[in-house]
């Protein structure tokens, strides 16, 4: 899922799309990262994991023209579809 919206922007970028277009696939692996905290209890190596996957989706999103506190906002109003 990283890699595919890593695919999307860049593919957004190298073309000069429209950068907005990447947002969805990126907050898709937010979304899947809060379904696996949920799911199963993470260790230590675990939560480092998640962190770290949300530490680069903001980064992307901030890649997408969003400032960080835009990009912030945006991780915390799409919770899981379900």
């Amino acid at each position: 899922d990283l890699a595919a919206a890593v695919g999307v922007l860049t593919a957004e970028l190298g073309r000069e799309g429209d950068r907005e277009r990447a947002r969805g696939p990126v907050l898709d692996v937010v979304r899947h990262a809060v379904v696996l905290s949920e799911v199963w209890v993470p260790g230590p190596s675990e939560q480092v994991m998640v962190a770290q996957l949300r530490s680069i989706a903001l980064d992307l999103l901030q890649a997408t023209g969003l400032t960080r506190d835009a990009a912030l906002l945006a991780m915390r109003a799409h919770p899981p579809a379900g």
